[in-house]
């Protein structure tokens, strides 16, 4: 069974009938540095892909062991908007 790791996050989701689980990242000014913030999101596609559910990690590797602790039952899938080859191509550019 495929699962999500620390090669594949930013391209992989995991799929149930309607929803959709993935990793995305943020970040938030700290001082006068940057913080890498990454969350576990669950997107309803029936619904033009409304947030339904978010938590946020300070590390990618407690989102990835979240993710695949609670949606690995799902169905793998590469995420259809992740193939370019970096966040230009990203489709909320």
């Amino acid at each position: 069974m495929e699962k999500i790791t620390t090669e594949n996050w930013s391209s992989c989701a995991y799929l149930s009938n309607k929803l959709m689980a993935l990793i995305t990242f943020g970040a938030e000014p700290v001082g006068d540095s940057i913080k890498d913030i990454y969350y576990v999101t669950v997107l309803d596609m029936k619904d033009e892909g409304k947030e339904v559910f978010q938590r946020e990690f300070q590390e990618l590797s407690l989102a990835i062991d979240t993710i695949n602790e609670k949606y690995s039952s799902w169905e793998f899938s590469m995420r259809k908007n992740d193939q370019g080859s970096g966040c230009s191509d990203c489709a909320a550019h």
